[in-house]
């Protein structure tokens, strides 16, 4: 599952609208285990993640590792519950203090969200995300692709992150 949002829209700027981002998303996977979801604000609407497109993975290759790595993260992050257990699963993740929701689904999915409302996310929330997610990431520099100059996405290896 991914969902792109326009967040210059006014109605998307409205406190509360991360909270209520995060139940249509709980409500779409129910009590399924799902591979992976998010909600970004940068426009990407490729099937590659903008972590993908960085890094030059192919969408499939994503798709077939994602029991392994996290495909991506954003304002908003759906990890799969095999990848939240390694980061200490919801408590873990609430702990790391990157994000001002944290909901554990049934299926042992993890919702993050980053910032209340979009205009908050910044490079400083994302950069806080991506340390918190880092550790289940896939290795490697991500580069900046022409045309994807905006793409949410930390250009450092989460590999180096302690």
């Amino acid at each position: 599952m991914r969902l792109t949002l326009n967040a210059r829209a006014p109605e998307l700027l409205a406190q509360g609208v991360g909270e209520r981002w995060m139940s249509f998303l709980a409500d779409c996977v129910g009590s399924r285990s799902v591979d992976y979801g998010q909600v970004v604000l940068d426009g990407n609407i490729n099937h590659s993640t903008s972590l993908d497109a960085g890094l030059g993975r192919t969408f499939i290759t994503s798709i077939k590792e994602s029991a392994k790595f996290l495909r991506g993260y954003g304002w908003i992050t759906l990890c799969p519950k095999v990848l939240a257990d390694r980061l200490g699963g919801g408590a873990g993740l609430e702990a790391s203090g990157a994000f001002v929701a944290v909901r554990t689904l049934d299926s042992g999915d993890v919702l993050m969200l980053a910032t209340a409302i979009p205009r908050e996310f910044d490079q400083e929330a994302l950069r806080r995300v991506w340390r918190a997610v880092a550790p289940v990431l896939p290795p490697g520099l991500p580069e900046v692709t022409v045309g994807y100059e905006h793409n949410e996405v930390i250009y450092e290896d989460a590999a180096d992150v302690k």
